[in-house]
């Protein structure tokens, strides 16, 4: 059965990787890449010689599986920038699956890790779902948690999350014939933006603001600032995971 890799990034080298240890041949495998930091890949999938595919929107997806054969396959989203339509989805019979790095469905959207962090969780994890016509809503095949360590930051468990998550692809490909597990509740929807743009509220006490710093670590981009007398000041952290000189 072929696969549709709809990915970007490092993330899709990863799951390359990962199904090509369970059996798939490089004949197996569609890539498309959604418009991004997708030097990694490009470079994985020059020398394993398979056509490179860039879109940028939904619509162009669509157009692309117009002319390629994807009858009899089914889709695997990681790391996906783009919503799917209603004819994706009726193109691969809803035989659709998307990795979600956070637990469903309270952590649906975008910056799950950092908004668990925010949000002083004790856990963290990943959720293997149908799609469906709505965003992180469809029934879920695999979901598995992650504990939170003191000195965390959402880099450090982004990549727990992918690295451990997706090792799981072979237990998920075997459900897909299953209906999956009904999410319980409506749960938490998180848009795509900075939690709080970044910035420290000088409101919070210090356990807040820690945890905030460390939702905020994510090199190369911009840590968490906090504003004095009109200016942005980087707040570091320390090998602990504790703002330095708090």
């Amino acid at each position: 059965m072929k696969v549709l890799l709809a990915t970007n990034g490092s993330q899709g080298v990863v799951a390359l990787r990962e199904l090509f240890s369970l059996g798939y041949d490089t004949k197996d495998v569609i890539v498309v890449l959604s418009s991004g930091a997708n030097e990694p890949i490009i470079e994985f999938l020059k020398f394993n010689k398979m056509p490179i595919r860039i879109i940028s929107s939904g619509g162009e997806f669509d157009e692309l599986i117009r002319s390629i054969k994807v009858r009899g396959a089914f889709l695997l989203s990681i790391s996906w920038a783009y919503k799917f339509s209603e004819y994706a989805i009726k193109s691969f019979s809803n035989k659709m699956i998307n990795f979600h790095p956070g637990l469903l469905p309270n952590y649906k959207g975008c910056y799950s890790t950092s908004w668990s962090l925010i949000n002083n969780e004790q856990y963290v994890g990943y959720t293997y779902h149908f799609i469906n016509s709505e965003y992180d809503e469809g029934n879920i095949l695999l979901m598995d948690k992650i504990k939170i360590n003191s000195n965390d930051t959402a880099h450090s468990l982004h990549y727990k999350i992918f690295q451990q998550g997706l090792r799981e692809i072979g237990k998920v490909l075997s459900l897909i014939n299953t209906d999956g597990e009904k999410q319980s509740d409506e749960g938490t929807f998180y848009p795509n933006k900075l939690p709080y743009n970044g910035v420290v509220d000088s409101d919070w006490d210090i356990a807040t603001v820690n945890n905030f710093v460390r939702a905020m670590y994510f090199p190369p981009f911009k840590p968490a600032v906090i504003i004095k007398d009109g200016k942005e000041i980087f707040i570091e952290l320390d090998d602990e995971g504790k703002i330095e000189d708090e």
